[in-house]
């Protein structure tokens, strides 16, 4: 339903019924071959979402056994990524670094919190 032209694919392949990866978690573990794969994925999904029209994103079709939309299922990425974003922030904290940002307090001209 969303699939479209897109970047090169990896030589493994995800397999729907069993939901895992045939050796790529295994294959691509340096920062230097993740950074470019994720680059690449989150571009791919930023030109087809941008692609569609509002008509496409509303269209029905069958996703994992059930009748959803185009919308839906990025809505569902976006959701998934933001998972993801929160538990890099939380690992961060737990080594004792501060999130990778500035703090919003002080962009909002309040104190600072202090991260120890």
């Amino acid at each position: 339903m969303i699939a479209g032209p897109g970047p090169a694919r990896h030589d493994a392949r995800a397999s729907a019924d069993s939901g895992e990866v045939d050796g790529f978690e295994k294959a691509i573990t340096a920062k230097a071959d993740v950074v470019p794969l994720l680059a690449r994925s989150l571009a791919a999904v930023k030109t087809s979402f941008t692609e569609r029209s509002d008509a496409d994103l509303a269209k029905p079709g069958p996703v994992f056994g059930e009748e959803s939309t185009a919308r839906r299922v990025f809505l569902r990425m976006l959701a998934h990524m933001n998972e993801h974003m929160g538990q890099m922030v939380a690992y961060t904290r737990t080594v004792g670094n501060p999130a990778p940002w500035p703090d919003w307090r002080a962009a909002a001209g309040l104190e600072p919190v202090e991260h120890s």
